[in-house]
């Protein structure tokens, strides 16, 4: 008996269909995400039900930013009947940054956690280290969680601190009032860790305290931290988009909002014992120790504010540059500056 022929007419789209979701796959691994979603709407317009295209699509439009849109491709995903088991691990860590980026932190956190079931070793490695970099870790698993308007604090047990709330307050209050100047608007809440046995950090954070991550929008804090010091390093990156930073003023104006009443000048001063001016600490401010670069850069932003208009500095914030400087202030300001810090 002859083997039963397949007609042409199917076979046909059945070529053409390998095809498209080659070129689709090829797009997604050559990071051509746009074309990637182009291709992938084009498919499901002719196949609906198409998990590969799906599943590409709303990581697509993830590596894209664009969570909003993918959340629902992704949700769909997940609570769908015949989706293999590593679609869905991959469809939830993916799922786990948009809730992340869209300030869902404990749905985040859930479908993170749910990605590690039925993982492969590399959905399984790109979910834990999302795990890391979210601070979502089993570490962080008894941290009391306290939300005001604009900070998502996370403490840690036996911080001896006597008002909690107070605490929280204070730091939300230091948000507002700098942000007065910064008018920024980040896109999530600051997840702000207030750790009571800093030593660990490096262990568990890879860094010392403290620090802030503006593109995850978290800080990392010591409990005697002063209040405004990170929480400015996220605004000054929300509120004026530096295209070009240097230690000296990144740090400088972090220690200029800190919302202390030190006397910067003096600070500065005292710190500049080898007589060190403006041009050489921004030449060379990699090299510089804290010490000696954050009281000056702290006095030299204190400086400017007092001597030149907001738009001015807002201006040198946005490109901290020594030229970007010498432009916007005259060279008799810059100099009457190293005249007031030398010993």
């Amino acid at each position: 008996m002859k083997p039963k022929l397949i007609p042409i007419f199917l076979i046909i789209p059945l070529i053409s269909f390998s095809q498209d979701l080659r070129k689709l796959e090829q797009y997604y691994s050559k990071g051509k995400f746009e074309r990637a979603v182009e291709e992938s709407k084009s498919i499901l317009k002719k196949y609906p039900d198409e998990l590969i295209a799906k599943h590409l699509l709303g990581r697509s439009l993830t590596n894209l930013s664009k969570y909003e849109e993918a959340i629902p491709i992704l949700e769909e995903l997940v609570g769908g009947e015949n989706v293999p088991s590593w679609m869905k691990s991959w469809t939830n860590g993916y799922l786990g940054i948009c809730y992340f980026r869209m300030d869902m932190y404990e749905k985040s956190k859930i479908s993170l956690l749910a990605g590690i079931e039925g993982s492969t070793e590399n959905s399984k490695n790109f979910i834990i280290k999302r795990l890391q970099r979210f601070q979502m870790t089993d570490y962080f698993n008894d941290w009391e969680i306290i939300e005001t308007e604009n900070i998502r604090f996370h403490i840690q047990s036996d911080h001896k601190v006597e008002d909690i709330d107070a605490f929280c307050r204070s730091r939300e209050n230091a948000y507002n009032q700098n942000n007065m100047f910064f008018e920024a608007t980040p896109y999530k809440k600051i997840d702000f860790y207030v750790w009571s046995k800093p030593e660990e950090s490096i262990n568990e954070v890879g860094r010392r305290l403290g620090f802030a991550n503006s593109e995850l929008c978290i800080v990392n804090s010591r409990i005697d931290q002063t209040r405004g010091h990170e929480i400015t390093h996220i605004l000054v990156d929300y509120g004026l988009s530096p295209v070009k930073k240097n230690r000296l003023i990144n740090e400088g104006v972090a220690v200029a909002f800190d919302l202390t009443n030190r006397d910067k000048m003096a600070l500065a001063k005292q710190s500049n014992k080898e007589n060190y001016r403006v041009e050489y600490l921004m030449n060379s401010s990699e090299d510089i120790p804290e010490s000696i670069l954050y009281p000056i850069g702290g006095a030299l932003i204190e400086f400017l504010m007092k001597r030149g208009e907001e738009v001015q500095l807002k201006a040198l914030l946005e490109n901290q540059t020594w030229d970007n400087l010498t432009n916007i202030y005259s060279e008799e300001i810059i100099l009457e500056f190293d005249e007031m810090i030398m010993n």
